[in-house]
């Protein structure tokens, strides 16, 4: 399974690719640490799972 993660914290993005990794079967192909650089590598790519820190949502809405 190839997962594509987005988190903004360095310290926790890094904890979850590691612990993701350690898994067979999954893959983490990819890493995003805000919104526009997700939406790229997700159109650019083809993952069967995003993980997504939906705090950053939050913030985006918030500041519209």
């Amino acid at each position: 399974m190839q997962i594509i993660v987005v988190e903004d914290s360095s310290l926790v993005l890094a904890n979850l690719i590691e612990i993701l990794s350690s898994y067979p079967g999954l893959s983490v192909i990819g890493h995003a640490r805000g919104e526009d650089e997700a939406y790229a590598l997700i159109l650019s790519s083809t993952p069967d799972v995003v993980l997504l820190d939906l705090e950053l949502l939050r913030a985006a809405a918030s500041s519209c």
